[in-house]
């Protein structure tokens, strides 16, 4: 994998009553933290691919942040989650669709069997620790 990585786990601070108000909310964060790596490539003067691309397997929540209509399933999204919107109106973010299968984030989010751990892990070029020694 070619590509800066940051990650961080949080307690959301919002009750969200759907699954595209869940997505859309993990997208506005991954959205800040995207855009701050990309302040930091910047000052340190690397190339990096533009826009930044978000991997998301929710087509709603794709489809609110490109759609500026106000969406049955978006009313209850705060104002300030329309950032994410607002960023890829600007085309400083990209948001593509990722089938679940292939969304090597689950690792950290969801449980997994073991096969589908290891894959995922090996996606992520991480090793085991008995490998490390």
């Amino acid at each position: 994998m070619n590509a800066p990585v940051s990650w961080c786990s949080k307690k959301q601070n919002v009750v969200a009553l759907s699954l595209c108000k869940v997505e859309f909310i993990a997208s506005v964060e991954a959205a800040c933290q995207g855009l701050w790596l990309e302040s930091v490539l910047e000052e340190l003067k690397l190339n990096y691919r533009k826009p930044v691309q978000l991997l998301v397997d929710n087509k709603s929540t794709i489809d609110t942040s490109k759609n500026p209509i106000s969406h049955g399933k978006s009313k209850q999204i705060e104002t300030k989650y329309h950032f994410l919107r607002d960023q890829v109106m600007k085309k400083k973010i990209e948001l593509m669709y990722c089938f679940t299968k292939e969304q090597v984030a689950n690792i950290f989010t969801k449980p997994l069997k073991q096969s589908r751990f290891e894959k995922l892990r090996d996606l992520l070029e991480l090793k085991s620790p008995d490998v490390l020694d």
